[in-house]
């Protein structure tokens, strides 16, 4: 773990000052996990035998966790026991989880669109299904301190395969500390983004239930969507998860949108939700004419999104006067670093737009840091981190015999054609030929009809050889990766 500190009333060029911390050992980490696991383990008997080889790994939990246990001795649930039932890989019974779910809704229901807050805080950007990564942020920010405030800015699910996990548990957390936990929308908490992407699968398949995920879709309209956070001397700060829009540039009216439905095309809350800021062109790149020219953008469409804007330094300066703001934080994006300071070319202390990314190694690929941001009363801190260990699940969390089993029968098919045409060598007669020919041709059609029968095959076998190779001999590039998530990242039509 290392921190990077930027304070205010200070030159530019001295704004960001790097100062290192203990980086926390993932050895002890799991130390961590094992003790906790022991709380469990002494409520409820262990699954009777196991038989694996290696016994180091925890083994994944079978026991539907029931309501009367998580809130066995109050009327909230009991943080530690979820949170270690969750990490290995626990479900909840059924009117458990429902009730988690509809008692922060009806919380998050009584919220304004945009929340009034204080620093200090701490900020957390897209976490996108990596729940082991997340717990990292509680080890060394724990919920249960009372000097811990976290704002969350959205992008929950999708992508990782752990949504469920991360939405029941900072759920769970909203109803344990419903005045120091913020829960922000992100792009991703919508329908036509989970039925899309993954986390509606994920969510069926680990709960094979339409009434919770409708209960889900629920809360994800529930969720607010700015806080408006002021500090004792760099001024205030809009907390969001995407950016501005055209169309509403005074956050005083933030309260008159309807957020509690699916978000729209276009409009305030989809901008809210989906903007991007522009990228900032090298300095080398930049004469006066172009710089000039630059620095005269409003809002671009987003085609890379193919939805909402990208917002320039002419829209996002005039917005911050506007709203006497210091700076937009908000997430929706990947980042090398974890998080990036967007200055637009201004010479200021704090830039007016900052992006937080809290998913590190992304979709286990990306290799980046993962960070969260400390707003202070007067400085701002960012705390980077990488990512742990996770149970591997196969592509759309499919069985070992699902996933293999046309990769199988594949090979069968291939090894009983051989077998047939090698017969054709120990034939005599022309007639015996032509049979042989015809068959061959028979075989050929076969598999070509196999193959073309289902238009996804071929991207899932693509995806089952790159599944299979050996990750540590896969040196996929950050900027790559980022064109895939460019390509990934548009919203549904």
């Amino acid at each position: 773990m290392s921190s990077r500190r930027v304070r205010g009333k200070k030159t530019r060029s001295a704004s960001v000052a790097i100062s290192e911390q203990n980086q926390i050992p993932k050895i002890q980490q799991q130390k961590k996990v094992e003790e906790r696991s022991i709380m469990w383990d002494n409520i409820l008997p262990k699954p009777v035998g196991d038989g694996r080889i290696k016994d180091n790994v925890p083994i994944p939990e079978t026991r539907l966790l029931p309501e009367n246990f998580l809130y066995a001795d109050e009327k909230k649930p009991n943080l530690s026991l979820l949170r270690n039932h969750l990490s290995r890989e626990g479900l909840l019974h059924p009117d458990c989880a429902k009730r988690i779910i509809t008692e922060a809704t009806n919380i998050l229901k009584q919220e304004p669109n945009m929340i009034e807050g204080q620093a200090p805080v701490i900020i957390v950007g897209d976490l996108h299904g990596q729940f082991y990564d997340m717990l990292t942020i509680f080890d060394v920010r724990p919920p249960e301190n009372e000097e811990n405030t976290f704002i969350f800015l959205g992008d929950y699910v999708d992508r990782g395969s752990f949504s469920t996990e991360i939405i029941l548990y900072l759920c769970a957390c909203k109803i344990n500390y419903p005045h120091r936990f913020f829960l922000l929308r992100g792009n991703h908490e919508s329908r036509i983004m989970s039925e899309n992407m993954t986390f509606a699968s994920e969510f069926t398949r680990k709960y094979q239930s339409n009434e919770l995920l409708e209960l889900v879709y629920t809360l994800f309209d529930s969720f607010p969507i700015a806080v408006r956070v002021g500090t004792k001397e760099l001024g205030d700060f809009l907390c969001c998860h995407g950016g501005i829009s055209p169309d509403m540039t005074n956050i005083c009216d933030y309260n008159s949108i309807n957020r509690f439905i699916e978000p729209p095309n276009n409009g305030p809350l989809s901008d809210i939700l989906w903007a991007d800021p522009l990228d900032e062109p090298p300095e080398e790149d930049l004469d006066s004419e172009s710089a000039e020219n630059w620095l005269d953008i409003d809002f671009i469409e987003n085609t890379s999104r193919m939805t909402s804007f990208l917002f320039g330094a002419k829209s996002l300066i005039p917005f911050l006067e506007t709203n006497n703001l210091t700076c937009v934080v908000r997430a929706h994006q990947v980042m090398e670093e974890g998080y990036k300071l967007h200055y637009f070319l201004q010479d200021v202390d704090v830039p007016p737009c900052i992006t937080v990314f809290s998913a590190p190694n992304y979709c286990d690929m990306y290799h980046n840091k993962g960070s969260f941001m400390r707003l202070e009363p007067d400085s701002i801190c960012f705390e980077q981190f990488d990512a742990v260990d996770h149970p591997t699940y196969l592509p759309n969390m499919q069985d070992g015999i699902s996933f293999s089993i046309e990769a199988l029968m594949d090979q069968l098919v291939e090894v009983v054609s051989e077998l047939i045409l090698i017969t054709k060598y120990t034939t005599d007669g022309p007639k015996e030929k032509e049979e042989d020919a015809q068959l061959e041709c028979k075989i050929k059609e076969m598999m070509k009809k196999n193959s073309e029968k289902d238009p996804t095959y071929k991207r899932l076998a693509k995806i089952r050889k790159e599944f299979m190779e050996n990750k540590e001999k896969n040196d996929r590039l950050f900027k790559r990766a980022l064109e895939f998530d460019k390509f990934n990242e548009s919203k549904p039509t």
